[in-house]
């Protein structure tokens, strides 16, 4: 016989049984949300950072093959706004106004008679932050007609390290590649993301310190190169680590031509 005692212990120990399986199932559902959560987060971040790296390469693209188009034939097409297509005979402009659901634009603005300013950009959409836009500009000038000073420099691009983390550029060479001398009096570095450009090295020789920002000149001791002369590697280091997937480094020449070098690279 069961004393009211006991019953009173089996009620007590079912109760107790219940209430764990209560809080079990309610800690496995908050497991569960939380997982759900994380892994709904993680998707949409990383399509956002594949969505972004796909624009990024087409701008890097169209900047490319736009100087290429250009440097062939300068005024082969007017300012305006064109997207590239590419046909049985290479790449073509065509005008936005024929192609006007293109995801990428090349935007021609002519500086000058002989200089043009080319921005290439690519929109991608988030769901949930709206448009989105990667852009990469440049400048040309047509050295045909402007021949000698940073029109006759080149880059090798070969030995350049790029530590994004750490916001360093190391190993540019550049080198003239005409008779005539070209004198590089300032230098500028396009970056996306804060901080500032602090130091810049020739060599082992620092030549400038200071805080500039992405696009600013900075004011060099003008550096002369002789026919087939080339300047020591060149370094430059930024406070903050380079974000984005391109940099364009530029020199200017004293005689005001310019010499712009776009990187792409993996941050």
């Amino acid at each position: 016989m069961v004393s009211i005692q006991q019953q009173a212990v089996l009620h007590s120990r079912k109760g107790s049984l219940i209430l764990e399986i209560v809080l079990s199932l309610a800690i496995v559902t908050l497991i569960a949300s939380a997982m759900t959560t994380f892994v709904l987060s993680n998707s949409e971040g990383i399509y956002r950072m594949h969505e972004r790296h796909i624009a990024a390469a087409n701008s890097y693209e169209g900047a490319l093959v736009a100087m290429k188009l250009l440097g062939r034939e300068f005024d082969q097409v007017g300012q305006g706004s064109y997207d590239l297509v590419m046909n049985q005979t290479g790449w073509e402009f065509i005008p936005m106004t024929l192609i006007p659901t293109s995801t990428r634009s090349i935007e021609i603005d002519k500086l000058g008679p002989h200089h043009l300013q080319i921005a290439s950009i690519s929109h991608w959409n988030d769901p949930v932050r709206g448009e989105h836009e990667e852009r990469l500009q440049v400048e040309l000038y047509d050295w045909a007609q402007r021949a000698g000073s940073c029109g006759s420099l080149v880059a090798n691009v070969a030995p350049i390290i790029i530590n994004a983390a750490s916001g360093t550029i190391e190993g540019v060479v550049y080198a003239n590649d005409a008779m005539n001398p070209a004198t590089i009096s300032h230098l500028e570095l396009q970056w996306e993301g804060v901080g500032a450009l602090t130091k810049i090295q020739i060599g082992t020789s620092t030549v400038w310190t200071g805080n500039a920002l992405s696009g600013d000149q900075v004011d060099v001791p003008d550096m002369t190169l002789s026919g087939t002369m080339s300047l020591s590697q060149l370094s430059m280091y930024v406070s903050d680590e380079l974000r984005g997937n391109s940099l364009i480094l530029g020199a200017h020449c004293s005689d005001g031509t310019m010499y712009h070098l776009p990187l792409f690279f993996e941050s």
